[in-house]
């Protein structure tokens, strides 16, 4: 027997008295309206791209209201949710059809309401009658004529759209359900508790998840949150992203969720994340989750704060003063450099180079000019310039040349509200 399983939250596969009723609502009322809209979209838009792209997301819109309805039915089966789904595409599939036969056709209104009761063997007639006198027409420009698809390719292309709404919300609503977690004795689905990223634990992913297999949580215990602001200068690294969910306040099923990630930045200055699975809705006791929750708050709450406190806005004229220019110091100081990089814009920005100096200079998409304007050979030097400094004198300075400096740019850097790096 498997004990490693046993550890993992695993559905009961049953389902709630209700949860047939729940295919109404949110099941039946919202497709019937979603239906509707793809049905104005494919008979009034003219662009192919724009109703594949419809296509898409009505699949995808049906996969989350099955979602919905099986979650608000405490449906623990996945056949159900498999089986709600497919009623569900069926039923906005036929509400398709009837809306575009009604909006298509000459006497439409007549036939579609013959086919509202009609059994499948008067739709597959009724199509292969629509295919024979309905015909698109398919042009590769726009305003230029194309040759009209012949009947066979008619029904050809309804069968793949249906096959594709179909296949896209089967596999869209498996996804969204697999991670749900209902709780058999409080008649509760888990809630998150708390989502937080921490430094990378002194342990392998296959250690950590052994570890935790053993209910030892004490290496997670001793971790911090970590912000990815503070591996700015480093090209990579490591951090851990954990979840924690429970029933019921945490007095009945709790499980965890654990990622690791490897970090790095782009040539933009944006985080790109791998993650791998570690463990997932993973049991743990109530005294481990609880004790384990209570020590990530902490460490949540205790974590300090990189940026500072907002300083109050001033006016255009106003010089920056010696309080901020002194904390812009010594943020650059960390930070090391200062710009926004924009493909279709200049930016005035500084940037700390490795021998101590801080030069202000222009970049241009992102790219610094070899010659900056200025050079401060010393932090105390730059602090005595910028102190006396305001928006208007760095705006005449680069005036038609390139976005200025601005007290609110620096405000924002300080206060941790604008990335200070290329976007």
């Amino acid at each position: 027997m498997n004990m490693t399983a046993n550890k993992y939250y695993k559905a009961s596969g049953r389902v709630s008295v209700t949860a047939p009723l729940r295919l109404l609502w949110p099941g039946a009322v919202p497709t019937a309206i979603l239906a509707g809209i793809y049905t104005l979209v494919i008979r009034y838009n003219p662009f192919i791209y724009f109703s594949f792209i419809a296509t898409l997301i009505f699949g995808v819109g049906l996969a989350v209201i099955a979602s919905m309805a099986t979650e608000a039915g405490k449906s623990r089966s996945v056949y159900f949710d498999l089986f709600a789904t497919a009623v569900l595409v069926l039923f906005g599939l036929w509400v398709h059809w009837l809306s575009w036969i009604m909006l298509t056709l000459d006497g439409g209104t007549h036939l579609a309401g013959q086919l509202v009761l009609a059994g499948p063997a008067a739709w597959v007639d009724a199509l292969q009658e629509l295919a024979q006198h309905y015909h698109l027409t398919v042009s590769r420009r726009v305003y230029t004529h194309g040759a009209e698809m012949s009947s066979d390719n008619m029904l050809w292309l309804w069968g793949v759209e249906a096959a594709v709404i179909a296949l896209l919300a089967l596999v869209c609503c498996k996804l969204m359900n697999v991670g749900r977690v209902y709780c058999e004795q409080s008649g509760e689905w888990a809630q998150t508790d708390l989502q937080i990223e921490v430094g990378n634990p002194d342990l392998s992913p296959d250690q950590l998840r052994l570890a935790l297999e053993q209910n030892n949580t004490a290496a997670l215990e001793k971790l911090e949150q970590i912000r990815a602001e503070e591996f700015r200068d480093q090209p990579q690294w490591k951090s851990l992203k954990l979840e924690l969910r429970s029933a019921a306040g945490g007095a009945s099923t709790c499980v965890i969720n654990a990622e690791a990630v490897d970090n790095t930045w782009n040539a933009k200055g944006e985080r790109k994340q791998l993650s791998t699975t570690i463990v997932r809705n993973l049991l743990l006791p109530s005294a481990s989750y609880q004790a384990l929750l209570a020590r990530l708050r902490l460490a949540e709450t205790d974590k300090p704060k990189t940026a500072a406190a907002a300083l109050p806005r001033i006016g255009a004229d106003q010089k920056y003063g010696l309080e901020l220019a002194q904390r812009f110091a010594e943020w650059l100081a960390v930070n090391q450099r200062f710009y926004i990089s924009h493909r279709d814009a200049s930016y005035m920005g500084f940037e700390l180079m490795p021998d101590g100096c801080i030069l202000y200079r222009q970049y241009d998409d992102g790219i610094p000019r070899d010659e900056p304007d200025k050079r401060f050979a010393t932090a105390d030097e730059f602090v005595q310039w910028l102190e006396r400094q305001s928006d208007r004198i760095l705006a005449a300075e680069s005036a038609g040349r390139t976005n200025p400096v601005t007290h609110e740019r620096i405000q924002a850097a300080l206060t941790g509200q604008v990335a200070h790096w290329g976007y």
